[in-house]
């Protein structure tokens, strides 16, 4: 098949009403019959007199005919109408969708569908449909029964309905867990009833479900909902041991601030938050502060650092135990059970695990001995620690003010607002997220300090830094472009002062 000679420029999409720059949407529809295919796009990206529609398939690339015409506001595109046939495979194919104008080539999709793609081949009588408004979004992409070629979509009668019952690993039901998916503009709750069992009508998509209980591990599962059917599926959750999530709860949302002790001298105030989770290697990551970490399979705490994962908190043991911290480690861990209370600004603690870490190799007589005591209490997390350097100094932190799984933590447990106001939090978010160019990012001051703005990948490796500097307190906007790097996971880090805050971003090309 001929090929189509393309040139990439460069250059803006403005739209009117819109602050931010946006990846809009080009796609609305593809269905196939016994002509072949079709696609319908958006009429309104579209001049009539210059602008060409460029296909790719997985196989070929063809543009419209100089005498095709686009009219109306939503066009539909066949294979007729294409100067060179292009074959599209109706099983499954990876598609890009562009512009070929006078300025130049401008792709607006790039989507696979069929097996591993975001949303499964159509059946006969099935189409395609983008669901969205403006922005093009992988998540946002549907069956429908009843095409609407020629008009807009309406994906708000497209449904199907799952079945599904949540069980632990040896089939017992689990009732009150929190399952979840997300939609287009819709996000709903579910929760399972007393045996375990839910049922909900969902849009055709490809959904991301989730399942949350306390109890259990996180798990998040991909499913296709076909329309007008019932789809029936079992999902099985792995449980806690007694003292996972209780002594260190991962969970987005939550939040812990301490204060900074040298040597019994006030230093600063520091703070960390969850913010998201990120799967690698298809394990479920929390990020938190800029560490991201997990439980591992024996339910210890690990880090993911160096593209491994490295022990943290070895919460597998039982009190009185003790444990190398790496097999080449000279740092002995000792986990221990305490009811002795525990007080500091944040409230007074009494069901907590102490974690002693010391120091095993040879120590030179003239320094002392170093150690690390961290304390953890029941529901919580962290709420002391110190650590004595050979040198003598010792640095400790205490729990200031925290709000975990619901609950907020303050000054002796009197229990404060259940968020931190807005003014005076640090922010950070990008749009559009997922991108394949360019996104924007806003980031909240709270106030005037030393800002540093970074973008890190998934191994914790600096990508570029964007920012460093003093800036007043207040809302900025950024532009950063991909500078072709690959598509995949990035981290978009803001300190400012004693704050940091990480903002989780995909890039997709």
């Amino acid at each position: 098949m001929k090929k189509v000679v393309i040139v990439l420029l460069l250059f803006v999409w403005s739209v009117s009403g819109l602050a931010n720059p946006i990846v809009p949407q080009l796609f609305s529809e593809l269905y196939f019959d016994s002509t072949g295919w079709k696609i319908e796009v958006v009429g309104q990206w579209i001049s009539e007199n210059y602008d060409r529609i460029v296909i790719i398939s997985s196989t070929d690339s063809a543009e419209t005919d100089t005498s095709f015409h686009l009219l109306g506001d939503f066009p539909v595109i066949t294979s007729a109408d294409m100067e060179t046939t292009l074959y599209i495979n109706p099983n499954g194919d990876h598609l890009r969708i562009g512009i070929h104008s006078e300025y130049g080539l401008y792709f607006f999709n790039d989507f696979i569908f069929g097996e591993n793609g975001v949303i499964a081949a159509p059946r006969s009588g099935e189409s395609i449909a983008f669901g969205g408004t403006i922005e093009a979004s992988e998540y946002e992409y549907y069956l429908d029964d009843t095409p609407t070629l020629g008009a807009m979509n309406d994906y708000e009668n497209s449904k199907g309905t799952i079945r599904g019952i949540v069980t632990d690993s040896s089939g017992t039901p689990i009732p009150e867990v929190t399952v979840k998916y997300s939609f287009i503009d819709l996000s709903q709750t579910i929760t399972t009833d007393a045996n375990g069992q839910f049922e909900c009508k969902c849009p055709t998509g490809r959904l991301n479900f989730t399942f949350r209980h306390d109890n259990y591990e996180f798990l998040g599962v991909p499913v296709q909902i076909w329309p007008d059917s019932v789809l029936e599926k079992a999902f099985i959750l792995t449980a806690y041991p007694h003292n996972y999530q209780t002594y260190f709860p991962l969970q987005v949302g939550n939040h812990w601030g301490y204060q900074k002790y040298i040597n019994d001298v006030y230093s600063t105030y520091e703070s960390i938050d969850i913010t998201d989770t990120v799967s690698i290697n298809e394990m479920i990551y929390y990020i938190m502060g800029s560490d991201t970490v997990r439980y591992d399979s024996l339910k210890n705490i690990v880090i993911y650092k160096n593209q491994h994962d490295s022990l943290l908190y070895a919460l597998s043991l039982t009190h009185g135990d003790s444990m190398y911290v790496t097999p080449d480690s000279l740092w002995m861990a000792k986990l221990t059970y305490s009811q002795t209370s525990i007080t500091v600004e944040a409230g007074t603690f009494t069901d907590n695990i102490i974690f002693s870490d010391n120091f095993m190799g040879d120590i030179v007589a003239i320094f002392t001995i170093p150690e690390k005591q961290t304390y953890f209490s029941k529901n919580v997390g962290l709420v002391k620690s110190y650590q004595r350097e050979k040198t003598g100094t010792v640095t400790t932190y205490e729990l200031y003010y925290a709000y975990v799984n619901g609950t907020t933590y303050y000054h002796y447990n009197h229990i404060a607002p259940a968020t931190i106001p807005a003014q005076y939090k640090l922010s950070i978010s990008n749009y559009p997220n997922p991108f394949n160019s360019s996104t924007t990012l806003k980031y909240h001051l709270p106030e005037t300090g030393d800002v540093r703005l970074s973008v890190f990948d998934l191994s914790g490796r600096l990508v570029e830094e964007l920012f460093c500097g003093r800036q007043a307190a207040g809302d900025y906007h950024y532009l950063w472009s991909d500078k072709n790097l690959p598509s995949g996971v990035y981290f978009l880090s803001l300190q400012s002062g004693n704050q940091r805050i990480i903002q989780k971003c995909m890039l997709m090309k």
